[in-house]
């Protein structure tokens, strides 16, 4: 017999370590079982056995317990006393009274009386001097309509925005208002630094072009910016260089009345928040998305007259002036959705039909650019087809039955577009650039485009229509504004348009309804069930008359596996009272068994 080979390895198999795991477990459940069950009271928390009696230096630690025990308390009894003296020391020397100001006791009421006087005087005066310095600018009479600012202008600043000043300039204007024109390129904080420079260096071969950023008091704050401290008026972009360039323009040089200077450009462009800045206080009312509820197409609505002194002592008068209004033949269906989208006011998002202006942005927007920023996996150039399905789905906006939503896709886009999540700009055509001291507080295009959401487009055109020049300025009622703004811009209340799509989805349900209907087939109500004897003046109710359909041979039900859903049987459905009236239906044939009965 061969020796037995002893186990050179301890592992055991998977089997066995469960059964002593198991084991272990009922092990470990019945000594606490058994513990539970112990009548034996048993304390958590162990009790201090003390010094042992058998310690030879017990004496000596107890006396030295007691000696910390006393200077404790002897401690506490000298915090004490300080304590309360220290207070009736307080209460003395509120009770000592000088000789001087007993004596002048009775004058001391009328002495708080002038004093109060004199602090609410101060205040009145406070009060007047920045009245004077918020005193908002008066509308001048004379100025009723554009032409008449122009002819009375000596230049025409024109504001442009820095992210594509092209599509914000109107030729028309250029051309008839023949005077030195000047362009103001603003909103320079929203684009990078290299498209900035580029189109300065293309509108500056046409005219005189100064790079500007309105004042952090008049520039609508981020929806998540948090501090109340507040903005500063003082610290615009570009501001001596914008009035260098105005004087410059003119040929008042050696006169010493004031410079008229007439602000011109498209809505929501900037021109009253620039007027702010220049003068360093609120003398216009400029736009805050999401303040009020917006009822004219420009926050601007009659020319307002603001004085500014520079510091070498000239004297200019700025003309704020609303926003272009053309004419009204001009306007199509395009051209309506571009300037939606430049004149961003209002819930854009909330506009009736959003597919034009998205059309207009997608055509012009980098297909890269968007699929970094929706995380769109790749689509052709300009094709809405495919983008809108693709923030659809990105942003999980799906209707019943899987169908992609892509209206709220559209309402999504629009939104970032308004919010400024957004960060589009245009690059310019030519590659040549100017030296600015504004630039230094652009951001280059690397940092520019590390904060997400840049977005390029391709340059616009400039605006050949005919602004209406004759058109008079008038402020309208509130529903005269509604009114006008809704034709306009076709942007609805957010009550409104909430109202609609709750109809709409309400119709879209009932269809579906309905078409669950039609699908269902009529089931005949069950038989009564027996019931207890009823009073006898109550009418026993007549039995519904039984009917069978019979479907034509060689079409098989597609349902013939699943039971059809059973209707109440009391309450009967108005289509089940018409199909009862006839004898043949489609392609069923209906029998009415109670004519044989």
């Amino acid at each position: 017999m061969g020796r037995i080979r002893k186990k050179t390895s301890k592992r055991g198999t998977s089997n066995d370590r469960r059964k002593i795991q198991q084991k272990a477990k009922e092990t470990r459940k019945k000594r606490a079982r058994d513990s539970k069950k112990d009548v034996t009271w048993k304390s958590k928390h162990k009790k201090d056995p003390g010094i042992p009696n058998e310690f030879p230096y017990k004496d000596q630690v107890l006396a030295e317990v007691q000696e910390q025990r006393r200077q404790a308390e002897e401690e506490k009894e000298r915090r004490k006393a300080s304590k309360k003296a220290s207070k009736l020391d307080a209460q003395s020397e509120k009770m000592v009274v000088d000789e001087e100001d007993i004596s002048n006791l009775a004058a001391q009421p009328l002495q708080v009386k002038l004093t109060r006087m004199e602090n609410s005087q101060k205040d009145v005066d406070t009060v007047d001097e920045d009245s004077e310095e918020d005193e908002p600018a008066l509308f001048n009479s004379e100025l009723s309509n554009l032409k008449t600012v122009l002819e009375h202008a000596d230049v025409v600043l024109h504001v442009l925005d820095a992210r594509d000043p092209l599509s914000f300039r109107s030729t028309r204007v250029e051309e008839i208002s023949g005077k030195r024109t000047v362009y103001a390129l603003n909103k320079i904080d929203l684009a990078p630094r290299e498209a900035v420079a580029g189109w300065a260096a293309q509108l500056r071969k046409e005219n005189s072009t100064a790079l500007f950023r309105s004042a952090t008091a008049f520039i609508p704050a981020a929806a998540n910016a948090k501090g109340k401290g507040k903005a500063p008026a003082n610290d615009a972009v570009g501001v001596d260089a914008l009035l260098a360039a105005v004087a410059a323009a003119t040929s008042k040089k050696g006169s010493k009345e004031p410079i008229n200077v007439a602000v011109v450009g498209f809505a929501n462009v900037g021109k009253s928040a620039l007027i702010n800045s220049l003068a360093q206080k609120a003398s216009l009312p400029v736009y805050v998305p999401g303040s009020s509820k917006v009822l004219t197409p420009t926050t601007t609505t009659l020319p307002q007259e603001v004085h500014i002194t520079t510091a070498d002592g000239k004297k200019l008068k700025f003309v704020d002036t609303p926003g272009f209004a053309w004419e009204s033949s001009e306007l199509t269906d395009e051209i309506l959705a571009r300037d939606l989208l430049i004149r961003n006011r209002g819930r854009v998002d909330k506009m009736k039909d959003p597919m034009p202006s998205v059309v207009h942005f997608v055509s012009r927007a980098n297909n890269e650019d968007l699929m970094v920023h929706y995380s769109l996996p790749a689509f052709v150039q300009g094709d809405v087809d495919t983008f809108l399905p693709g923030v659809a789905r990105a942003k999980q906006m799906i209707k019943r039955r899987g169908a992609v939503d892509l209206n709220a896709a559209c309402r999504a886009v629009l939104r970032d577009w308004s919010t400024g999540a957004l960060r589009w700009y245009a690059q310019p055509s030519s590659k040549e650039t100017v030296e600015d001291a504004s630039l230094e507080f652009v951001l280059p295009r690397k940092d520019f485009r590390k904060q997400g959401g840049a977005v390029r487009l391709t340059a616009g055109v400039p605006d050949a229509r005919t602004p209406a020049f004759e058109q008079a300025y008038v402020q309208a009622s509130d529903t005269d504004e509604e009114e006008e703004e809704e034709e306009f811009t076709g942007i609805k209340d957010d009550e409104n348009v909430d109202q609609e799509e709750d109809e709409d989805e309400e119709e879209d349900e009932e269809v579906d309804e309905l078409e669950d209907d039609e699908e269902e087939e009529e089931v005949p109500p069950p038989p009564p069930q027996k019931q207890k004897r009823k009073r006898g003046n109550e009418e026993t109710p007549a039995p519904v008359p039984k009917k069978v359909a019979f479907a034509k041979p060689g079409k098989a039900s597609k349902s013939s596996g699943a039971l059809p859903k059973a209707k109440p049987a009391n309450t009967p459905s108005s289509k089940s009272k018409l199909k009862s009236s006839l004898k043949v239906t489609g392609d069923k044939e209906e029998y009415d068994f109670k004519q044989f009965f």
